[in-house]
């Protein structure tokens, strides 16, 4: 191991740094090695969407999606309608999204003995942090 890396985790060790002193020390770090370099910041989040704009939006997605979709012999325009009113609720899209995120972790790292996580898990977890 590097000389470098030893005295490195040696520090770390000793210091025991949460993880706000650690983003602290990137910066500060990042700061001295390149200072002509400015810091990038968020944009400011937009403003949330009144129950009119959300009315206006799932109204024009049953449109376009009925448009769509429901000329094709396969599917009746009752089907399609169906299948739009079950993405229609929050909390099912968060856990299905949960599940998605779940097994593409699952497939994409297959030994990582900490991903046999559930989809409830996650959502609980995402639900506390709000």
């Amino acid at each position: 191991m590097p000389i470098l890396k030893k005295k490195l985790n040696s520090f770390l060790n000793k210091l025991n740094p949460t993880e706000d002193q650690m983003a602290a020390y990137i910066d500060t770090l990042r700061s001295k090695l390149w200072p002509e370099v400015q810091r990038v910041t968020a944009p400011p989040p937009p403003p949330p969407r009144t129950d009119e704009e959300k009315k206006e939006t799932r109204e024009r997605a049953h449109d376009l999606i009925s448009a769509r979709y429901s000329n094709h012999l396969l599917l009746k325009k009752t089907d399609v309608e169906s299948v739009f009113n079950i993405f229609q609720n929050r909390e099912e899209n968060k856990t299905l999204i949960y599940m998605l995120l779940g097994f593409l972790l699952r497939e994409f790292l297959p030994n990582d003995q900490s991903l046999p996580l559930s989809a409830n898990v996650l959502q609980k977890v995402t639900n506390n942090a709000n």
